[in-house]
Protein backbone atom coordinates (compact mmCIF):
# COMPACT_ATOMS: atom_id res chain seq x y z
CA UNK A 1 0.00 0.00 0.00
CA UNK A 2 3.02 2.19 1.05
CA UNK A 3 3.92 2.41 -3.05
CA UNK A 4 0.66 3.58 -4.36
CA UNK A 5 0.14 5.87 -1.58
CA UNK A 6 3.97 7.59 -2.40
CA UNK A 7 2.86 7.65 -6.25
CA UNK A 8 -0.74 9.47 -5.29
CA UNK A 9 1.25 12.00 -2.79
CA UNK A 10 4.13 12.40 -5.30
CA UNK A 11 1.94 12.90 -8.35
CA UNK A 12 -0.62 15.46 -6.54
CA UNK A 13 2.48 17.51 -5.80
CA UNK A 14 4.07 17.19 -9.19
CA UNK A 15 0.13 18.41 -10.55
CA UNK A 16 0.43 21.25 -7.53
CA UNK A 17 3.90 22.76 -8.40
CA UNK A 18 3.06 22.58 -12.09
CA UNK A 19 -0.20 24.24 -11.21
CA UNK A 20 1.32 26.92 -9.53
CA UNK A 21 3.94 27.42 -11.70
CA UNK A 22 1.50 28.30 -14.56
CA UNK A 23 -0.44 30.62 -12.68
CA UNK A 24 2.49 32.76 -12.04
CA UNK A 25 3.71 32.58 -15.59
CA UNK A 26 0.11 33.43 -16.78
CA UNK A 27 -1.22 35.47 -13.90
CA UNK A 28 1.04 38.91 -15.08
CA UNK A 29 0.30 42.38 -14.99
CA UNK A 30 -1.90 43.05 -18.38
CA UNK A 31 -1.22 45.26 -21.38
CA UNK A 32 -3.29 48.07 -19.81
CA UNK A 33 -1.38 47.90 -16.24
CA UNK A 34 1.82 47.85 -18.48
CA UNK A 35 0.69 50.78 -20.58
CA UNK A 36 -0.28 52.51 -17.16
CA UNK A 37 3.24 51.95 -15.55
CA UNK A 38 5.11 52.63 -18.94
CA UNK A 39 3.57 56.06 -19.11
CA UNK A 40 4.10 56.53 -15.73
CA UNK A 41 7.77 56.48 -16.32
CA UNK A 42 7.78 58.05 -19.29
CA UNK A 43 6.02 61.13 -17.92
CA UNK A 44 8.62 61.52 -15.21
CA UNK A 45 11.32 61.55 -17.61
CA UNK A 46 9.34 63.99 -19.73
CA UNK A 47 9.40 65.82 -16.67
CA UNK A 48 12.84 67.07 -17.08
CA UNK A 49 11.88 69.88 -19.79
CA UNK A 50 9.08 71.52 -20.96
CA UNK A 51 5.99 69.50 -23.61
CA UNK A 52 7.27 69.89 -27.10
CA UNK A 53 4.65 69.84 -30.14
CA UNK A 54 6.32 68.71 -33.74
CA UNK A 55 4.47 68.65 -36.89
CA UNK A 56 5.20 65.50 -39.18
CA UNK A 57 4.18 63.19 -41.83
CA UNK A 58 3.67 60.11 -42.73
CA UNK A 59 3.21 57.90 -46.14
CA UNK A 60 1.66 54.48 -46.85
CA UNK A 61 5.16 52.25 -46.41
CA UNK A 62 3.35 48.74 -44.94
CA UNK A 63 4.20 47.56 -42.44
CA UNK A 64 5.89 50.48 -41.14
CA UNK A 65 3.10 53.68 -42.15
CA UNK A 66 -0.21 52.89 -43.41
CA UNK A 67 -3.50 54.21 -43.24
CA UNK A 68 -5.88 52.88 -40.72
CA UNK A 69 -10.07 53.87 -39.80
CA UNK A 70 -10.47 54.87 -35.98
CA UNK A 71 -6.70 56.46 -35.30
CA UNK A 72 -6.46 59.28 -34.12
CA UNK A 73 -3.99 60.27 -36.74
CA UNK A 74 -5.77 58.10 -39.34
CA UNK A 75 -2.87 56.01 -39.57
CA UNK A 76 -0.57 53.08 -37.67
CA UNK A 77 2.21 50.74 -38.20
CA UNK A 78 6.04 50.49 -36.90
CA UNK A 79 7.39 53.12 -37.72
CA UNK A 80 4.30 54.96 -35.85
CA UNK A 81 4.29 52.60 -33.18
CA UNK A 82 7.57 53.59 -32.39
CA UNK A 83 7.59 57.25 -32.78
CA UNK A 84 4.84 57.32 -30.52
CA UNK A 85 6.34 55.77 -27.79
CA UNK A 86 10.02 57.37 -28.17
CA UNK A 87 8.35 61.32 -28.70
CA UNK A 88 6.14 60.50 -25.55
CA UNK A 89 8.82 59.21 -23.18
CA UNK A 90 11.03 62.58 -25.02
CA UNK A 91 8.07 64.42 -23.82
CA UNK A 92 7.34 65.30 -27.03
CA UNK A 93 3.80 65.78 -28.83
CA UNK A 94 3.65 64.97 -32.51
CA UNK A 95 0.61 65.29 -35.09
CA UNK A 96 0.94 63.85 -38.70
CA UNK A 97 -0.82 64.15 -41.94
CA UNK A 98 -0.38 61.93 -45.09
CA UNK A 99 1.98 63.63 -47.44
CA UNK A 100 4.64 61.28 -49.85
CA UNK A 101 8.09 61.66 -49.05
CA UNK A 102 9.35 64.08 -51.26
CA UNK A 103 6.99 66.75 -49.85
CA UNK A 104 7.96 65.60 -46.29
CA UNK A 105 11.45 66.26 -47.14
CA UNK A 106 10.48 69.33 -48.93
CA UNK A 107 8.41 70.93 -46.03
CA UNK A 108 11.47 69.50 -43.57
CA UNK A 109 14.07 72.10 -45.36
CA UNK A 110 11.73 75.32 -45.59
CA UNK A 111 10.71 74.35 -41.95
CA UNK A 112 6.95 73.76 -42.55
CA UNK A 113 7.15 70.44 -41.11
CA UNK A 114 9.48 69.43 -38.06
CA UNK A 115 9.77 65.28 -38.33
CA UNK A 116 9.48 62.72 -40.62
CA UNK A 117 10.41 58.72 -39.65
CA UNK A 118 11.53 56.04 -41.56
CA UNK A 119 14.55 57.73 -43.19
CA UNK A 120 18.18 56.07 -44.28
CA UNK A 121 21.12 58.03 -43.13
CA UNK A 122 23.61 58.40 -45.82
CA UNK A 123 27.16 57.60 -44.80
CA UNK A 124 28.32 61.19 -45.70
CA UNK A 125 27.11 63.80 -44.05
CA UNK A 126 23.74 65.33 -45.24
CA UNK A 127 23.52 68.93 -44.11
CA UNK A 128 20.17 69.30 -44.77
CA UNK A 129 18.80 67.81 -41.50
CA UNK A 130 19.10 66.32 -37.96
CA UNK A 131 19.14 62.71 -38.12
CA UNK A 132 18.23 61.02 -34.80
CA UNK A 133 19.73 58.00 -33.44
CA UNK A 134 18.96 54.72 -35.29
CA UNK A 135 15.19 53.19 -33.98
CA UNK A 136 14.87 50.03 -35.91
CA UNK A 137 17.54 48.10 -38.72
CA UNK A 138 16.74 47.07 -42.02
CA UNK A 139 17.89 45.31 -44.92
CA UNK A 140 17.99 46.40 -48.27
CA UNK A 141 17.23 44.22 -51.03
CA UNK A 142 17.32 44.83 -55.09
CA UNK A 143 14.65 43.69 -56.90
CA UNK A 144 13.76 42.21 -60.29
CA UNK A 145 10.98 39.62 -62.48
CA UNK A 146 11.56 36.55 -61.17
CA UNK A 147 12.17 35.63 -64.99
CA UNK A 148 14.69 37.84 -64.93
CA UNK A 149 16.63 36.60 -62.16
CA UNK A 150 19.12 34.90 -64.29
CA UNK A 151 19.69 37.80 -66.61
CA UNK A 152 20.58 40.24 -64.08
CA UNK A 153 23.76 40.03 -61.22
CA UNK A 154 22.62 43.02 -59.82
CA UNK A 155 25.10 42.16 -56.05
CA UNK A 156 26.81 44.96 -56.49
CA UNK A 157 24.12 47.86 -56.90
CA UNK A 158 25.97 50.89 -58.13
CA UNK A 159 27.96 49.41 -60.20
CA UNK A 160 25.05 47.71 -62.13
CA UNK A 161 23.02 50.20 -62.21
CA UNK A 162 25.88 52.00 -64.41
CA UNK A 163 26.62 48.90 -66.40
CA UNK A 164 23.34 48.50 -67.10
CA UNK A 165 22.45 51.37 -69.62
CA UNK A 166 18.50 50.05 -70.77
CA UNK A 167 17.64 49.57 -67.14
CA UNK A 168 14.74 50.74 -65.82
CA UNK A 169 15.14 51.54 -62.35
CA UNK A 170 11.78 52.43 -60.05
CA UNK A 171 11.94 55.09 -57.39
CA UNK A 172 10.58 56.96 -54.47
CA UNK A 173 11.66 60.75 -55.32
CA UNK A 174 14.24 62.07 -52.48
CA UNK A 175 14.59 58.44 -51.10
CA UNK A 176 18.52 58.01 -50.06
CA UNK A 177 20.53 55.12 -48.49
CA UNK A 178 23.33 54.30 -46.19
CA UNK A 179 25.48 53.43 -49.34
CA UNK A 180 26.76 57.18 -50.90
CA UNK A 181 27.58 55.32 -54.26
CA UNK A 182 24.44 53.94 -54.52
CA UNK A 183 22.62 57.36 -54.22
CA UNK A 184 25.13 58.60 -56.90
CA UNK A 185 24.30 55.69 -58.97
CA UNK A 186 20.69 56.30 -58.96
CA UNK A 187 21.13 60.14 -59.39
CA UNK A 188 23.22 59.56 -62.72
CA UNK A 189 20.25 56.96 -63.70
CA UNK A 190 17.87 60.02 -63.35
CA UNK A 191 19.58 62.09 -65.10
CA UNK A 192 19.68 59.81 -68.03
CA UNK A 193 15.82 59.62 -68.15
CA UNK A 194 16.12 55.73 -66.50
CA UNK A 195 13.61 56.34 -63.14
CA UNK A 196 10.41 55.58 -63.15
CA UNK A 197 9.13 57.59 -60.46
CA UNK A 198 6.54 55.77 -57.43
CA UNK A 199 4.88 57.34 -54.54
CA UNK A 200 5.17 54.20 -53.04
CA UNK A 201 6.79 50.82 -53.00
CA UNK A 202 3.75 49.06 -53.69
CA UNK A 203 3.93 51.33 -56.94
CA UNK A 204 7.21 50.16 -57.30
CA UNK A 205 5.85 46.55 -56.99
CA UNK A 206 2.87 46.70 -59.38
CA UNK A 207 4.88 48.33 -61.93
CA UNK A 208 7.68 45.69 -61.60
CA UNK A 209 4.95 43.40 -62.18
CA UNK A 210 3.39 45.19 -64.91
CA UNK A 211 6.92 45.44 -66.87
CA UNK A 212 6.81 49.02 -66.48
CA UNK A 213 10.50 48.96 -64.40
CA UNK A 214 12.84 46.34 -64.26
CA UNK A 215 13.49 46.81 -60.90
CA UNK A 216 13.57 48.67 -57.88
CA UNK A 217 15.73 48.77 -54.27
CA UNK A 218 13.60 48.55 -51.04
CA UNK A 219 13.18 47.23 -47.36
CA UNK A 220 12.55 43.48 -47.58
CA UNK A 221 10.28 43.70 -44.80
CA UNK A 222 8.30 46.26 -46.14
CA UNK A 223 8.04 44.23 -49.54
CA UNK A 224 7.49 41.13 -47.94
CA UNK A 225 4.30 42.96 -46.19
CA UNK A 226 3.04 44.36 -49.19
CA UNK A 227 3.36 41.20 -51.41
CA UNK A 228 1.33 39.59 -48.92
CA UNK A 229 -1.29 42.02 -48.69
CA UNK A 230 -1.42 42.72 -52.72
CA UNK A 231 -0.94 38.97 -53.34
CA UNK A 232 1.68 39.56 -55.19
CA UNK A 233 3.42 36.34 -54.27
CA UNK A 234 6.82 34.84 -55.74
CA UNK A 235 6.46 36.87 -58.21
CA UNK A 236 10.00 38.53 -58.40
CA UNK A 237 13.42 37.64 -57.43
CA UNK A 238 15.72 39.50 -54.76
CA UNK A 239 19.21 39.75 -54.40
CA UNK A 240 20.12 40.71 -50.76
CA UNK A 241 22.20 43.65 -50.40
CA UNK A 242 25.35 43.45 -47.93
CA UNK A 243 25.62 45.34 -44.65
CA UNK A 244 22.66 46.65 -41.89
CA UNK A 245 21.26 49.52 -42.21
CA UNK A 246 20.19 51.53 -39.64
CA UNK A 247 16.52 53.81 -39.69
CA UNK A 248 16.36 57.03 -38.16
CA UNK A 249 13.22 59.79 -37.55
CA UNK A 250 14.82 63.61 -39.20
CA UNK A 251 14.16 66.90 -38.12
CA UNK A 252 14.36 69.73 -39.50
CA UNK A 253 17.24 72.11 -38.98
CA UNK A 254 14.81 75.08 -39.04
CA UNK A 255 12.72 74.78 -36.29
CA UNK A 256 13.69 71.74 -34.07
CA UNK A 257 16.61 72.81 -32.22
CA UNK A 258 19.84 70.07 -31.39
CA UNK A 259 18.75 69.75 -27.69
CA UNK A 260 15.38 67.94 -28.65
CA UNK A 261 17.37 65.46 -30.85
CA UNK A 262 19.54 64.38 -28.02
CA UNK A 263 16.25 64.11 -25.93
CA UNK A 264 14.74 61.67 -28.72
CA UNK A 265 18.55 60.13 -28.57
CA UNK A 266 18.10 59.15 -24.89
CA UNK A 267 14.39 58.03 -25.23
CA UNK A 268 15.68 55.61 -27.94
CA UNK A 269 18.53 54.39 -25.99
CA UNK A 270 15.81 53.97 -22.78
CA UNK A 271 13.45 51.97 -25.16
CA UNK A 272 16.66 49.65 -26.59
CA UNK A 273 17.38 48.97 -23.33
CA UNK A 274 14.05 48.04 -21.76
CA UNK A 275 13.34 46.15 -24.73
CA UNK A 276 10.08 48.08 -26.27
CA UNK A 277 11.59 48.82 -29.57
CA UNK A 278 13.15 45.09 -29.69
CA UNK A 279 9.64 43.95 -29.05
CA UNK A 280 7.81 46.13 -31.72
CA UNK A 281 9.99 44.95 -34.18
CA UNK A 282 10.44 41.36 -33.72
CA UNK A 283 6.57 41.01 -33.26
CA UNK A 284 5.93 42.58 -36.90
CA UNK A 285 8.90 41.05 -38.45
CA UNK A 286 7.86 37.05 -36.94
CA UNK A 287 3.77 37.82 -38.32
CA UNK A 288 5.48 38.83 -42.04
CA UNK A 289 8.35 36.36 -42.08
CA UNK A 290 5.87 33.02 -41.13
CA UNK A 291 2.58 34.85 -43.30
CA UNK A 292 4.93 34.57 -46.45
CA UNK A 293 6.61 31.51 -45.80
CA UNK A 294 3.65 30.00 -45.04
CA UNK A 295 2.02 31.56 -48.41
CA UNK A 296 4.85 29.56 -50.35
CA UNK A 297 4.03 26.87 -52.72
CA UNK A 298 4.93 23.85 -50.38
CA UNK A 299 3.06 25.09 -46.99
CA UNK A 300 0.34 25.97 -49.50
CA UNK A 301 0.59 21.88 -51.34
CA UNK A 302 0.98 20.26 -47.65
CA UNK A 303 -1.97 22.51 -46.20
CA UNK A 304 -4.32 21.73 -49.31
CA UNK A 305 -3.18 18.04 -49.15
CA UNK A 306 -3.72 18.13 -45.61
CA UNK A 307 -7.37 19.40 -45.74
CA UNK A 308 -8.32 16.58 -48.20
CA UNK A 309 -6.97 14.46 -46.35
CA UNK A 310 -8.85 15.22 -43.57
CA UNK A 311 -12.15 15.30 -45.87
CA UNK A 312 -11.41 11.48 -47.18
CA UNK A 313 -11.13 10.52 -43.09
CA UNK A 314 -14.64 12.27 -42.60
CA UNK A 315 -15.75 10.37 -45.25
CA UNK A 316 -14.88 7.57 -44.85
CA UNK A 317 -16.21 7.91 -41.44
CA UNK A 318 -20.12 8.82 -42.46
CA UNK A 319 -19.80 6.20 -45.10
CA UNK A 320 -18.75 3.43 -42.59
CA UNK A 321 -21.40 4.88 -40.51
CA UNK A 322 -24.25 5.01 -42.91
CA UNK A 323 -24.58 8.74 -42.41
CA UNK A 324 -26.30 10.77 -45.10
CA UNK A 325 -24.65 12.74 -47.79
CA UNK A 326 -25.11 16.13 -45.70
CA UNK A 327 -23.70 14.06 -42.83
CA UNK A 328 -20.51 12.75 -45.06
CA UNK A 329 -20.06 16.51 -45.67
CA UNK A 330 -20.35 17.85 -42.23
CA UNK A 331 -17.88 14.82 -40.74
CA UNK A 332 -15.55 15.71 -43.16
CA UNK A 333 -15.61 19.82 -42.86
CA UNK A 334 -15.23 19.22 -39.21
CA UNK A 335 -11.45 17.81 -39.25
CA UNK A 336 -10.47 19.41 -42.40
CA UNK A 337 -11.56 23.33 -41.33
CA UNK A 338 -13.04 23.04 -37.68
CA UNK A 339 -9.75 23.22 -35.75
CA UNK A 340 -8.89 26.49 -37.50
CA UNK A 341 -12.60 28.03 -37.13
CA UNK A 342 -12.34 26.99 -32.87
CA UNK A 343 -8.77 28.75 -33.28
CA UNK A 344 -9.52 31.98 -34.97
CA UNK A 345 -13.16 32.53 -32.58
CA UNK A 346 -10.65 32.30 -29.61
CA UNK A 347 -8.08 34.69 -30.73
CA UNK A 348 -10.77 36.70 -32.23
CA UNK A 349 -9.67 37.48 -35.87
CA UNK A 350 -12.07 36.33 -38.81
CA UNK A 351 -12.18 32.42 -39.51
CA UNK A 352 -9.83 31.87 -42.70
CA UNK A 353 -12.61 29.67 -43.79
CA UNK A 354 -14.75 32.52 -44.44
CA UNK A 355 -12.09 34.79 -45.72
CA UNK A 356 -11.04 32.09 -48.24
CA UNK A 357 -13.37 29.78 -49.92
CA UNK A 358 -10.48 27.77 -51.20
CA UNK A 359 -10.97 25.09 -48.10
CA UNK A 360 -14.65 24.73 -48.01
CA UNK A 361 -14.08 24.02 -51.47
CA UNK A 362 -11.73 21.59 -51.20
CA UNK A 363 -13.89 19.91 -48.74
CA UNK A 364 -17.02 19.73 -51.13
CA UNK A 365 -14.97 18.42 -54.07
CA UNK A 366 -13.68 15.87 -52.24
CA UNK A 367 -16.66 14.66 -50.85
CA UNK A 368 -18.35 14.73 -54.06
CA UNK A 369 -15.43 12.97 -55.65
CA UNK A 370 -15.27 10.63 -52.78
CA UNK A 371 -19.14 9.76 -53.21
CA UNK A 372 -19.07 9.28 -56.87
CA UNK A 373 -16.32 6.77 -56.24
CA UNK A 374 -18.44 4.78 -53.77
CA UNK A 375 -21.21 5.14 -55.88
CA UNK A 376 -19.00 3.17 -58.62
CA UNK A 377 -17.77 0.40 -56.26
CA UNK A 378 -21.29 -0.29 -55.15
CA UNK A 379 -22.20 -0.47 -58.69
CA UNK A 380 -19.19 -2.67 -60.00
CA UNK A 381 -20.40 -5.12 -57.31
CA UNK A 382 -23.13 -5.32 -57.80
CA UNK A 383 -23.22 -5.99 -61.94
CA UNK A 384 -20.39 -8.43 -61.33
CA UNK A 385 -17.46 -5.79 -62.92
CA UNK A 386 -13.90 -6.07 -61.77
CA UNK A 387 -11.54 -3.50 -61.07
CA UNK A 388 -8.63 -3.66 -62.39
CA UNK A 389 -6.11 -2.74 -59.02
CA UNK A 390 -2.76 -3.04 -59.42
CA UNK A 391 -0.09 -5.00 -56.63
CA UNK A 392 0.94 -2.87 -53.85
CA UNK A 393 3.60 -3.71 -51.59
CA UNK A 394 2.11 -4.95 -48.46
CA UNK A 395 2.85 -1.56 -46.31
CA UNK A 396 1.11 0.57 -48.74
CA UNK A 397 -1.96 0.36 -47.80
CA UNK A 398 -4.84 2.66 -46.87
CA UNK A 399 -3.99 3.46 -43.73
CA UNK A 400 -0.16 4.23 -44.58
CA UNK A 401 -1.12 6.16 -46.78
CA UNK A 402 -3.85 8.26 -44.86
CA UNK A 403 -1.79 8.59 -41.93
CA UNK A 404 1.39 9.89 -44.01
CA UNK A 405 -1.00 12.44 -45.57
CA UNK A 406 -2.38 12.74 -41.99
CA UNK A 407 1.29 13.52 -40.25
CA UNK A 408 1.91 16.03 -43.45
CA UNK A 409 -1.47 17.94 -42.25
CA UNK A 410 0.05 17.58 -39.00
CA UNK A 411 3.00 19.22 -39.55
CA UNK A 412 1.57 22.04 -41.57
CA UNK A 413 -1.25 23.08 -39.44
CA UNK A 414 0.92 23.16 -35.92
CA UNK A 415 3.50 25.43 -38.13
CA UNK A 416 0.41 27.61 -39.03
CA UNK A 417 -1.21 27.57 -35.49
CA UNK A 418 1.55 29.08 -34.13
CA UNK A 419 2.13 31.38 -36.99
CA UNK A 420 -1.31 32.83 -36.15
CA UNK A 421 -0.88 33.45 -32.44
CA UNK A 422 2.52 35.95 -33.64
CA UNK A 423 0.15 37.43 -35.68
CA UNK A 424 -2.02 38.30 -33.06
CA UNK A 425 0.37 38.70 -30.46
CA UNK A 426 -0.94 36.56 -28.62
CA UNK A 427 1.00 36.50 -25.29
CA UNK A 428 2.39 34.82 -23.97
CA UNK A 429 3.79 33.11 -26.26
CA UNK A 430 5.01 30.11 -25.04
CA UNK A 431 1.64 29.50 -24.03
CA UNK A 432 -0.86 30.05 -26.60
CA UNK A 433 1.82 29.17 -29.32
CA UNK A 434 1.44 25.30 -28.43
CA UNK A 435 -2.17 26.12 -27.81
CA UNK A 436 -3.20 27.45 -31.35
CA UNK A 437 -1.09 24.70 -32.87
CA UNK A 438 -2.70 21.93 -30.91
CA UNK A 439 -6.22 23.75 -31.83
CA UNK A 440 -5.35 24.05 -35.72
CA UNK A 441 -5.09 19.88 -35.63
CA UNK A 442 -6.59 18.28 -33.18
CA UNK A 443 -9.80 20.73 -32.67
CA UNK A 444 -11.60 19.55 -35.67
CA UNK A 445 -11.12 16.13 -34.67
CA UNK A 446 -12.98 16.42 -31.37
CA UNK A 447 -15.50 18.43 -32.29
CA UNK A 448 -16.58 15.27 -35.35
CA UNK A 449 -15.75 12.51 -33.00
CA UNK A 450 -18.96 15.07 -30.37
CA UNK A 451 -20.91 15.14 -33.39
CA UNK A 452 -20.60 11.58 -34.26
CA UNK A 453 -21.41 10.66 -30.06
CA UNK A 454 -18.73 7.87 -30.58
CA UNK A 455 -18.28 7.53 -26.83
CA UNK A 456 -15.02 8.41 -27.30
CA UNK A 457 -12.91 10.92 -28.69
CA UNK A 458 -9.70 9.19 -29.23
CA UNK A 459 -7.77 11.81 -29.25
CA UNK A 460 -8.38 12.75 -25.95
CA UNK A 461 -8.41 8.83 -25.23
CA UNK A 462 -6.10 6.97 -27.05
CA UNK A 463 -3.94 8.82 -29.54
CA UNK A 464 -0.71 10.32 -29.10
CA UNK A 465 -1.82 13.08 -31.95
CA UNK A 466 -1.92 16.26 -30.11
CA UNK A 467 0.66 16.28 -28.17
CA UNK A 468 2.80 15.89 -31.29
CA UNK A 469 1.63 19.44 -32.72
CA UNK A 470 1.52 20.81 -28.45
CA UNK A 471 5.35 19.72 -27.95
CA UNK A 472 6.60 20.82 -31.76
CA UNK A 473 4.33 24.02 -31.43
CA UNK A 474 5.97 24.74 -27.96
CA UNK A 475 9.48 24.64 -29.32
CA UNK A 476 8.77 26.57 -32.10
CA UNK A 477 7.16 29.32 -29.84
CA UNK A 478 10.24 29.33 -27.51
CA UNK A 479 13.16 29.52 -30.55
CA UNK A 480 10.93 32.91 -31.56
CA UNK A 481 10.87 34.36 -28.02
CA UNK A 482 14.36 33.57 -27.36
CA UNK A 483 15.94 34.96 -30.91
CA UNK A 484 18.73 36.73 -31.25
CA UNK A 485 18.18 40.43 -31.31
CA UNK A 486 18.35 41.27 -34.89
CA UNK A 487 16.58 38.21 -37.32
CA UNK A 488 17.72 37.39 -40.56
CA UNK A 489 14.39 36.85 -42.37
CA UNK A 490 15.57 33.11 -43.34
CA UNK A 491 16.26 31.86 -40.36
CA UNK A 492 12.55 32.06 -39.18
CA UNK A 493 11.80 30.01 -42.41
CA UNK A 494 14.19 27.77 -41.61
CA UNK A 495 13.37 26.69 -38.28
CA UNK A 496 9.37 26.96 -39.86
CA UNK A 497 10.63 24.26 -41.97
CA UNK A 498 12.68 22.21 -39.72
CA UNK A 499 9.56 22.46 -36.93
CA UNK A 500 7.21 20.83 -39.69
CA UNK A 501 9.54 18.24 -40.55
CA UNK A 502 10.34 17.31 -37.14
CA UNK A 503 6.17 16.86 -36.43
CA UNK A 504 5.79 15.16 -39.24
CA UNK A 505 8.60 12.74 -38.69
CA UNK A 506 7.52 12.25 -34.64
CA UNK A 507 3.51 11.46 -35.93
CA UNK A 508 5.15 8.62 -38.18
CA UNK A 509 6.86 7.52 -35.37
CA UNK A 510 3.99 7.18 -33.43
CA UNK A 511 2.40 5.73 -35.91
CA UNK A 512 4.48 3.21 -36.58
CA UNK A 513 5.86 1.92 -33.29
CA UNK A 514 2.35 2.30 -32.32
CA UNK A 515 3.04 4.87 -29.54
CA UNK A 516 -0.25 5.60 -26.93
CA UNK A 517 -1.13 9.17 -25.47
CA UNK A 518 -0.29 9.08 -21.43
CA UNK A 519 -2.79 7.07 -19.64
CA UNK A 520 -4.26 8.66 -16.50
CA UNK A 521 -4.73 4.81 -15.41
CA UNK A 522 -1.73 2.68 -15.85
CA UNK A 523 -3.00 -0.98 -14.97
CA UNK A 524 -6.14 -2.85 -15.54
CA UNK A 525 -7.31 -4.31 -18.23
CA UNK A 526 -10.04 -1.45 -19.50
CA UNK A 527 -6.68 0.56 -19.98
CA UNK A 528 -5.64 -2.14 -22.58
CA UNK A 529 -8.91 -2.39 -24.21
CA UNK A 530 -8.82 1.16 -24.83
CA UNK A 531 -5.50 1.03 -25.91
CA UNK A 532 -5.74 -1.37 -28.30
CA UNK A 533 -8.13 -0.92 -30.35
CA UNK A 534 -7.60 2.96 -31.52
CA UNK A 535 -3.58 1.84 -32.23
CA UNK A 536 -4.79 -1.48 -34.48
CA UNK A 537 -7.75 -0.72 -36.12
CA UNK A 538 -9.32 2.38 -34.61
CA UNK A 539 -12.30 0.77 -32.66
CA UNK A 540 -15.49 0.50 -34.85
CA UNK A 541 -14.56 3.15 -37.65
CA UNK A 542 -12.22 0.83 -39.13
CA UNK A 543 -10.52 3.60 -40.77
CA UNK A 544 -8.03 6.10 -39.36
CA UNK A 545 -9.85 8.76 -37.20
CA UNK A 546 -8.12 11.70 -37.95
CA UNK A 547 -8.29 14.12 -35.52
CA UNK A 548 -8.48 17.03 -37.88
Amino acid sequence: MKAPLLRIIGGFAFALAASVFLILQIWQPGPLWEEAKSNAVETESAGTGPAISLRGGWFAAEPFQFAIHGKTEGADGLDIAMLAHVMRAAGVEVHLEHRSWQDQLDDLAEGRSDVAMGAFKPSGEDERFHYSAPYRQARVAFYVRKEDAGRYDPSRAADFLRSEASFRLGAIPGRLFQDPDLNAAIAEAARSGRVVPAQTDEENLRNLVAGRIDGFIADRLGIGATALKTGIKFRTAETVLPGMSGVHFIFSKKTVPRETVERVDAAIRKAEQSGRLTSFFHTKISSIVMGFVMASPVFMSITIIATIAAAISGFMIAFEERYTLFGAFVLAALPAVGGGVVRDVLLNRTPTVLADPLWLSLVIVTVLLCFAIAILAQWCGRSGVRLIVPRLPRWINLVTVQEVFDAAGLAAFTVSGVAVAVAMNAQPLWLWGPLTAMLSGAGGGILRDIVRQAGRVETLKVQFYAEVALIWGFLLSLYLISRPTMLIPEQIGYVMVLAAIGAFVTRIAVFHFQIPGIPLKFTGTRAKQDAEPGLKDHGKDQVPSRPG
